[in-house]
């Protein structure tokens, strides 16, 4: 026979402190979601990031500001430093805009 599940220690079975009670993955798919709103989620992440209610909360969303800031250095780096490095690549970056305009203009319509 199945032993029943205690109901006593919450959903998951965690009954250790409040401080550090995991996320679920929809949990994460949720501050994801939250995150990517203009404004709200900046102030949202800024509050995650330095508040200790929540520790994997808090390093969730001290995470997701390393994914923003290397995927700013990635843009800086293909926008910036590579046209000066490699000849040519300035090119390469004009027909790719030209592309990415024709696909706007073709969802406009």
């Amino acid at each position: 026979m199945r032993e029943m599940k205690d109901l006593s220690r919450g959903k998951y079975g965690y009954d250790g402190p409040e401080e550090f009670r995991p996320i679920t993955a929809w949990g994460y798919v949720g501050y994801t979601l939250l995150f990517i709103v203009p404004v709200i989620g900046l102030v949202c992440l800024l509050v995650f990031t330095f508040s200790s209610k929540n520790i994997p909360r808090r390093c969730y969303a001290r995470s997701y500001w390393c994914w923003l800031l290397s995927c700013v250095m990635i843009v800086v780096l293909f926008l910036f430093v590579l046209p000066w490095l490699i000849p040519g690549f300035a090119g390469y970056l004009n027909l790719l805009a030209s592309c990415l305009d024709l696909l706007a203009a073709s969802v406009r319509m």
